[in-house]
């Protein structure tokens, strides 16, 4: 074995979820072997669920431009132009691992990272809609009852309703069930914000949670396939407090009145290490120096790798001019928020890490966002769907019995059992309820309403990938037409195996 690859056992790239030809590629770029940190870091940012390495080249041919749009890919959240200088912000992400394994808290802290991605755009959040699939009832009756509970429980108590959604029940689904999280935002277009890391010397504030151990490689463990020794990754699911996001929510509102922010970034997969690095790799040549000896912590015998990977909730990564850092920290005290100055923007293009004064990491920035080989697919053709002659079936005994069974199939039944476990009316905006094609939220003030759904047929998916996707398109752009709107975008959140 040549030096650089050392005595690295497959236990430690198992666990930050890399490949030994990854581990070469960072051999290769940093011209030395990482250290322990800097593999850690590398390993998170590298994870399907942060760099996107499998999927990016597809993803690329989506269209995402038009005219109303005002930010597509490559921000925390997309945003389009509804006219009279108000946007809409919207996103939908998954939360499928961390909510087989700990159903409410990984459906809980699903809703709170999304809530995050869009206040860091500047919007307040307006509304949620999940879509969601579970194994069938009863035997995966736990990891039902565990979502629909905790989506509920952080959007009723943060006061963002939730407007929307579609569950159904398939064999496939019950070992890892789908949990999709979506939220919608609204911002006045001029107030929208965009997370770069702009302005050398201007400082990095950490301001929300305490940093504690949760959480840690919880985007690798994201990337990776659940087996039957997954239960024992529950330190990887984080765990939520939605009353502190409520402040953190309001604070972040209250930044928008003062010019002293440059940027907002929310601590989500890979925590500090992506937000720092994804804040400062949107600038070319920008880099960050951060000491986590500053940062606030909740536990004893933390190290810097914990620091770094911990995926802690109810975070916020603020950047803030030079000299202001006084008028920002005044806003979080008023909502009895802890914050801290952790470190600052640089122009060396690198991300450093120190513990006080002792430099524990260093790392290119364009390394840890762009430097995850991709993983070209090769295509093959899809296997035809099974031909089924319908006509041939013969006709139920008993239409009225057939009629009965269906009614009462999961699939087929009435939502409301769930839609009425969510507040769906508080903030006095819901126009049009859950329920139907879709929901509607009139924008105060003004003649506008924002008209929203989620949908797919995953059977039609599975016996034609490329028409059941078409057909997913079509059936949302129906759902909002039939609320008398016009479709303006659409977002996707695309789960594979």
């Amino acid at each position: 074995m040549r030096m650089e690859e050392r005595k690295l056992d497959e236990r430690k790239l198992r666990e930050v979820a890399l490949t030994r030809d990854e581990y070469r590629v960072i051999v290769e770029a940093l011209k030395r072997p990482p250290n322990d940190i800097e593999l850690g870091m590398l390993g998170v940012l590298w994870s399907e669920h942060c760099s996107y390495k499998t999927s990016k080249p597809l993803l690329r041919r989506l269209p995402s431009s038009g005219a109303a749009v005002l930010q597509g890919p490559g921000e925390n959240a997309g945003a389009v132009s509804l006219g009279n200088g108000w946007a809409v912000v919207f996103k939908i992400e998954s939360h499928n691992h961390p909510s087989a394994i700990e159903p409410y808290q990984g459906a809980a802290t699903g809703v709170g990272g999304i809530l995050r991605d869009v206040i860091a755009m500047g919007a307040r959040p307006i509304a949620l809609l999940d879509s969601l699939r579970f194994g069938p009832l009863p035997e995966s009756r736990r990891h039902f009852d565990g979502v629909v509970a905790g989506i509920g429980g952080y959007g009723n108590c943060i006061g963002v309703p939730t407007v929307g959604g579609e569950v159904y029940f398939e064999d496939c689904y019950a070992q890892n069930p789908v949990v999709n999280a979506m939220c919608v935002g609204l911002v006045r277009a001029s107030d929208l914000m965009r997370a770069r890391a702009e302005g050398t010397g201007n400082k990095l504030l950490l301001v929300g949670a305490d940093t504690g151990r949760d959480g840690i490689h919880g985007a690798a463990f994201a990337s990776l396939e659940l087996d039957e020794d997954s239960s024992e990754r529950r330190p990887a699911v984080q765990v939520g407090n939605p009353f502190l996001e409520k402040c953190l929510l309001e604070a972040c509102m209250d930044l928008s009145l003062t010019d002293a922010v440059v940027a907002i970034q929310d601590l989500g997969a890979a925590g500090l290490t992506s937000s720092v690095a994804e804040c400062a790799g949107r600038v070319p040549g920008a880099g960050a120096k951060i000491d986590v000896s500053r940062v606030p912590r909740r536990e004893r015998g933390m190290t810097p790798y914990d620091v770094m990977l911990s995926e802690s909730q109810e975070r916020m990564l603020v950047v803030v001019r030079r000299g202001r850092e006084a008028d920002i920290e005044r806003i979080f005290e008023t909502w009895d928020l802890t914050s801290a100055v952790i470190g600052e923007v640089t122009d060396d293009g690198h991300l450093t890490v120190v513990d006080h004064k002792e430099q524990v990491a260093r790392l290119p920035i364009q390394l840890l966002t762009e430097g995850a080989p991709l993983r070209r697919l090769v295509g093959l053709p899809p296997e035809p769907a099974p031909a089924l002659d319908l006509d041939a079936l013969p006709p139920p005994a008993d239409i009225g019995a057939a009629l009965l069974r269906m009614l009462a199939s999961p699939n087929l039944c009435s939502r409301w059992p769930i839609i009425r476990r969510y507040d769906h009316m508080v903030g006095d905006a819901t126009v049009i309820p859950p329920g139907g094609d879709a929901a509607m939220l009139r924008v105060k003030g003004t003649k506008v309403g924002i008209a929203m759904t989620t949908s797919c047929n995953a059977r039609y998916c599975h016996l034609d990938a490329n028409l059941g996707a078409q057909l997913a398109v079509a059936e949302a752009a129906r759902n909002i037409i039939a609320t008398g709107a016009q479709p303006l975008a659409i977002t996707d959140c695309l789960n594979m195996a």
